[in-house]
């Protein structure tokens, strides 16, 4: 491809919690509000978490659990969505974003029934 690409492998019972992780009150949050996912490769220490929650706004809000950032951001009204350069100025290239939804939709279709 000419450049790196990055997995980000995670196992059944990891993607189970992923999916199942509620770390917003949903009663803070309307229909004009989407779910996603930033995957990492390893934990934040303390200083970049501080960094990534210092980019919260109005619309945007971000959770760091582990290995995972739990990010609710506000559809704008034109359609355009959030950049991620101010993510990638603090952890640089090493990670992915999915939509919650994805990784639901990964879960009930692909995770074993003593798993899920």
């Amino acid at each position: 491809m000419g450049y790196e690409v990055r997995t980000f492998v995670r196992e059944e019972t990891e993607l189970v919690k992923i999916a199942n992780c509620q770390p917003f009150p949903q009663s803070k949050f309307d229909e004009t509000w989407q779910s996603n996912i930033i995957f990492l490769a390893d934990d934040l220490n303390d200083k970049l978490k501080q960094k990534v929650n210092a980019l919260g706004t109005n619309t945007n809000v971000f959770e760091v659990h582990g290995r995972e950032i739990y990010w609710r951001r506000r559809r704008k009204e034109n359609g355009a969505l959030f950049s991620t350069v101010p993510l990638e100025k603090i952890l640089g290239p090493a990670f992915t974003v999915r939509g919650a939804d994805t990784i639901e939709k990964i879960v009930s279709k692909y995770c074993s029934s003593k798993i899920c």
